[in-house]
């Protein structure tokens, strides 16, 4: 068993293109599904396999502007579409196929050797993972960097809203990024954003982080801390595109 990576994955996104990942991702086993619930648009998918070395020995492929076109909308016919095509990064795989990823992976032999992270959009937004995703066997490497429940639900709201800002650089335009970014009051930041100045997703995620944090202690939600930040700078017709963005991170 030397060498084996066992890894769990949490997926959201159209049902069709969830089971598509059961496909593409690396394996010695056949899949093993751990919780599968909501619409054929709306689908959470969790599950565990393994595979020899590690996922990102297989994953050597970032995002190339390749696209999976054409996805079967049986679940099942999608997953055997794309069986064995296993050299794309997550990152790159929640580009194509428009999908939530969360992953946790690791060798049962070398802790040391962890794979974790969340991606959407072709970017690798953070290095969390729900507790549903934590491996059995590895038990003694989660002992040795314990959070406590507090915790971990403060570094799960900073991931929503990492999401959250990868959603609205998503959707808005450079100009409306602008008027967020200088309507924040950062501590510290004296930067402003100009007609000339190009605001980057992680200039946007950072801010919306560190101006969420002392509210977030305090038990608000992520989603209503980011809305209460940017409702004031989001033209009327843009609020419920927003809106939509910024809850689709809730969980």
């Amino acid at each position: 068993m030397a060498n084996i990576c066992v890894y769990k994955v949490k997926v959201k996104g159209k049902k069709n293109h969830c089971y598509a990942m059961l496909g593409v991702l690396p394996k010695s086993d056949e899949n093993e599904i751990l919780r599968e619930e909501g619409s054929d648009e709306n689908y959470t998918l969790v599950f565990r396999n393994n595979c020899k070395w590690s996922l990102t020995y297989h994953q050597y492929k970032e995002f190339d502007g390749t696209k999976f076109n054409d996805i079967p909308d049986d679940p099942y016919e999608a997953m055997a579409k794309f069986d064995g095509i296993w050299e794309y990064s997550m990152a790159a795989l929640s580009k194509m196929l428009d999908v939530n990823i969360w992953y946790n992976s690791g060798d049962i032999d070398d802790w040391r050797r962890l794979e974790c992270g969340h991606c959407k959009n072709g970017i690798e937004l953070s290095n969390y993972f729900p507790d549903e995703l934590m491996i059995e066997e590895m038990s003694s490497c989660y002992e040795e960097s314990d959070y406590t429940e507090e915790e971990k639900e403060f570094y799960k709201s900073e991931d929503q809203i990492i999401e959250i800002a990868c959603n609205l650089f998503d959707i808005l335009s450079q100009k409306d990024l602008r008027e967020i970014m200088n309507n924040l009051k950062i501590a510290g930041e004296e930067k402003v954003y100009d007609s000339r100045t190009k605001v980057s997703f992680q200039e946007l995620a950072g801010a919306l982080v560190l101006e969420s944090d002392l509210v977030i202690y305090d038990g608000v939600h992520p989603c209503k801390a980011v809305e209460s930040m940017t409702e004031n700078h989001i033209k009327d017709d843009l609020k419920e595109q927003v809106h939509s963005a910024i809850w689709s991170a809730y969980e």
